[in-house]
């Protein structure tokens, strides 16, 4: 599609496996990793500093939002800023409801949020209602897309999977679906296409 992409691993630089058992206390631990990934392409000869979006998954959906704040942005105080965010599946019952998960005054980049109706770390609806209490201002410049009847992960195109995480069912722990997708995999990769091109091809 014309843009250039940096995958960061946010477990295999750690020495870590992922998942539930093994992975850091909390995505605030990783919040240096997108910051140094933004300092390296603004200063990269093939890369438009101004036009650098954050895409997260899960974990990394949640460090994208955190990232589209002012509280979390100033703290870093680079030259640098990313220009839009992409959330996918971001565990939104935390969102101003646990201390360090705020989502509000924002940058002012746009941010998609991409979403499961049968997220087992969710409920229906959670990131509609989510961004519905926060300030208008904020809410401007958020798009909310839910997909109904698919799991958390459902661009992750491998076999079912069941797995145990104290984080989910709205912090109370339990078991969470794994499951994939293809057509809503689709759809949601057009959709972040499309968020970009409107952002960054104006």
């Amino acid at each position: 599609m014309g843009y250039a992409t940096l995958e960061v691993d946010l477990w295999g630089g750690r020495g870590l496996t992922g998942g539930s058992a093994d992975r850091p206390e909390a995505p605030h631990e990783t919040l240096p990793d997108a910051y140094s990934a933004l300092v390296y392409l603004a200063q990269h000869p093939s890369i438009d500093a101004d036009k650098i979006a954050l895409m997260g998954f899960s974990w990394g959906g949640v460090v994208s939002m955190l990232t589209a704040t002012n509280a979390i942005d100033s703290a870093f105080n680079l030259p640098f800023r990313f220009a839009a965010h992409i959330a996918h599946y971001p565990v939104c019952y935390a969102y101003n409801q646990i201390p360090g998960f705020d989502f509000s005054n924002l940058t002012g980049a746009p941010v998609l949020i991409q979403t499961a109706e049968l997220d087992d770390y969710d409920f229906p609806g959670a990131c509609e209602l989510m961004v519905s209490q926060i300030p208008e201002s904020d809410q401007q410049v958020v798009t909310v897309i839910e997909y109904p009847d698919v799991y958390h992960t459902w661009d992750r195109l491998e076999p079912k999977l069941i797995v145990e995480d104290p984080a989910s069912h709205v912090g109370q722990g339990g078991l969470v679906t794994l499951s994939p997708d293809l057509e809503t995999a689709k759809k949601s990769r057009r959709k972040a296409v499309k968020f970009l091109q409107a952002t960054f091809d104006k």
